[in-house]
């Protein structure tokens, strides 16, 4: 569902899961604790041949969080040791997440020697009841969905990009990566978030009628629609490469219509036929051209795109 690859540099470090209970508590927002966790961390030893995933278990978190991560190999791995460790902040020198969604799991993995895997990994975890009755309760807020946010250290200005999305039933989150390249390169930290991301619901523009007075005008205002705003605001990708952007446009909640200057140059297609707002980038050839999305309403908006060979 998520377009061609994408190379990056993954990032070894450690796996730290954030009890979504006390996330969501704190500060309504998506600041989390920076104070000293106690961890729980183990290591494995990677292997498989290209093509071929293998499991491994994330050792249980102080907060109740267990789980796995699924690596799916590019290239074959033969003894590389990754360690692992669980715990309620990002791994030592990675960012905290910005903006008003509410973090609910951080992971981050450190590997002893360089992998090349087809697709941002996925997770499938199990919530402790705390953290699921929080989810629960947060739900009259509106409508929410679950989605996968990656830091890539070698582009630190464009902070935690999206990666993917999740899907919660029972007391169970699934994350499923983008498919998009990526070489794990020792020794670097990469950084995943399972973030609860508030949905806007759909509007109905109502135009504002004001009444006439006695054989005058009738006046009619009609609402300006909101403009499409992207995150990251450009795009860098190589060719055959490929990058997420996240597209919104305040009140509105339904699908984009696309418009790539230079098909030549890069196309751009929807990455989830169930969240509207992700949409994966392709390098074609060497350029740049421009992404124009345009909601429903009339709003506008644009993502400059740079394919480099």
């Amino acid at each position: 569902m998520f377009g061609p690859l994408r190379s990056v540099a993954f990032v070894p470090g450690f796996f730290v899961l954030l009890g979504a209970a006390a996330v969501l508590a704190a500060c309504g927002g998506s600041a989390v604790s920076s104070g000293p966790p106690s961890t729980a961390s183990s290591s494995v030893t990677l292997n498989g041949v290209a093509g071929s995933a293998q499991t491994v278990a994330l050792p249980p978190s102080t907060d109740g969080y267990t789980g796995s991560m699924i690596l799916t190999f590019a290239q074959p791995a033969s003894g590389v040791v990754a360690d692992v460790a669980l715990g309620p902040s990002p791994p030592a020198g990675a960012p905290q997440p910005t903006g008003t969604d509410q973090p609910l799991v951080f992971v981050g993995v450190s590997v002893s020697s360089n992998v090349t895997l087809s697709g941002i990994p996925a997770f499938v975890l199990t919530l402790p009841n705390a953290a699921l009755q929080t989810l629960r309760r947060t739900q009259n807020d509106g409508d929410f969905e679950l989605l996968l946010d990656f830091f890539d250290p070698n582009h630190p200005s464009l902070g935690y990009q999206s990666g993917g999305a999740c899907s919660l039933s029972g007391n169970t989150t699934t994350c499923t990566g983008a498919a998009a390249l990526f070489n794990l390169l020792a020794p670097l930290t990469y950084v995943f978030e399972c973030k609860r991301h508030n949905l806007a619901p759909t509007p109905s523009p109502s135009p504002s009628i004001s009444p006439s007075p006695a054989g005058g005008t009738t006046v009619i205002v009609v609402p300006t629609p909101a403009a499409v705003v992207c995150n990251p605001p450009s795009v860098l990708v190589a060719v055959n490469g490929s990058a997420i952007i996240d597209c919104t446009a305040q009140d509105y909640g339904g699908r984009f219509t696309l418009t790539v200057a230079n098909p030549a140059i890069a196309s751009v297609q929807q990455s989830d036929s169930l969240t509207f707002t992700y949409f994966t980038v392709t390098g074609l050839s060497a350029g740049a051209t421009t992404l124009t999305l345009q909601s429903q309403p009339g709003g506008t908006g644009s993502v400059p795109i740079t394919v480099q060979q």
